[in-house]
């Protein structure tokens, strides 16, 4: 297990307004965010008062990155101190690339990360890249990182990659394959958790 070696906290300075827990859900490349884990997620934050929400990207199977961080963005809104950002498989880069490009004194909760990896290898989409992760660690108070040893997706090592990089709590979820809603994902547990376990720090 990585831990974390440090926590950093504090609120965008420009914003006064009254602050709830909040959490944005980027869905991988060709899911359904109205189905799956992702739906189950969203629901059971709800009930715990927690205002979620996991926006579907247009053109899911033919991702394009300027689209995809336009929707994410509008669907983050203000970024502050009570905001937990997840991400799964393509959608953890999505998360990284809008911290990438925010303001360095603008601070959030922390991040979830499933089945994440630090780069799509031979696909080089328009718009990904470069992403500065230093800047999502410095921004994101608690990172952490989930992986299943049968991903037949993104390799466990992959995972394990990132989380270092982030520095980041690794936690493996066994048996899970690729965490994919498509593909019969229907509750992540382990992704609640981790989410409840930022917003309890």
């Amino acid at each position: 297990m990585v831990t974390p070696k440090k926590s950093l906290t504090g609120l965008n300075p420009t914003w006064s307004g009254p602050i709830s827990k909040r959490v944005v859900i980027a869905h991988g490349w060709a899911d359904d965010p109205g189905r799956g884990w992702l739906k189950w997620l969203v629901d059971v934050l709800a009930k715990q008062g927690i205002e979620a929400s996991a926006p579907q990207f247009p053109e899911p199977k033919k991702p394009v990155i300027k689209d995809w961080m336009g929707t994410f963005r509008e669907a983050v809104g203000q970024p502050d101190s009570e905001l937990v950002l997840v991400g799964h498989s393509l959608g953890c880069l999505i998360v990284c690339k809008y911290l990438s490009d925010l303001d360095p004194a603008i601070k959030i909760a922390g991040i979830v990360l499933v089945a994440g990896m630090t780069t799509t290898e031979s696909w080089r989409p328009e718009g990904l890249y470069p992403i500065d992760f230093d800047k999502v660690e410095s921004i994101a108070s608690k990172r952490i990182c989930i992986y299943s040893d049968d991903d037949d997706k993104v390799p466990p090592e992959r995972t394990k990659e990132l989380a270092v990089l982030l520095d980041a709590e690794l936690i493996h979820d066994p048996g899970n394959g690729h965490f994919a809603g498509i593909q019969g994902t229907t509750e992540l547990p382990s992704a609640l958790d981790a989410i409840n376990s930022i917003f309890s720090s």
